[in-house]
């Protein structure tokens, strides 16, 4: 059997190549490691991407609804009084006028309306409620009719879209 022998050199070389083979493991494995990291970013990154689009989904569509209330007229209906006694008042709280506004109080006993009829026909329907403009009904109340109401108002936006409010009212 042949002895093995190296030479100097030989034996470098081999050295060498195994400090060269250890080297090029150690390297795969970083390069591996690397690559699982850049791998979970990329996740991490698309995650956050998709939570991106969401919120500027919910921006869009609250920026929509903030457009929408400035192009829509709000219309409520209180008691109060005036110098003349108690009123029902149709006031405009919105950016634009209301068109064809009516307005019916009704009392929670009787289930009938309570306003005047001659009133109400010289009145409704408004044909456009300013912004910030009142407009006083007068009830004919009795002891029957009591001091509890519904009022429903009804009118049409700018935009010709109807909309419709109920109220609660008390003497």
């Amino acid at each position: 059997m042949p002895e093995l022998t190296l030479t100097f050199f030989e034996l470098l070389s081999l050295l060498i190549a195994v400090i060269a083979a250890v080297i090029s493991v150690v390297s795969l494995a970083r390069t591996r490691q690397v690559a699982q990291r850049q791998i979970e970013l990329q996740r991490a990154n698309l995650e956050l991407q998709k939570e991106q689009a969401l919120l500027a989904k919910f921006q869009r569509e609250l920026l929509e609804r903030e457009e929408q209330a400035k192009v829509r007229a709000n219309v409520v209906v209180y008691a109060g009084e005036s110098v003349t006694g108690l009123r029902f008042f149709v006031r405009n709280t919105g950016p634009v006028p209301a068109h064809d506004v009516n307005v019916e109080v009704i009392s929670r006993q009787t289930m009938e309306s309570v306003l005047i009829k001659e009133d109400v026909k010289a009145k409704l329907p408004i044909k456009c409620l300013n912004p910030e403009i009142d407009i006083g009904l007068i009830p004919a109340i009795t002891l029957q009719s009591g001091n509890s109401f519904e009022a429903l108002v009804s009118w049409r936006d700018p935009d010709d879209s109807v909309q419709r409010m109920q109220f609660d009212l008390s003497t």
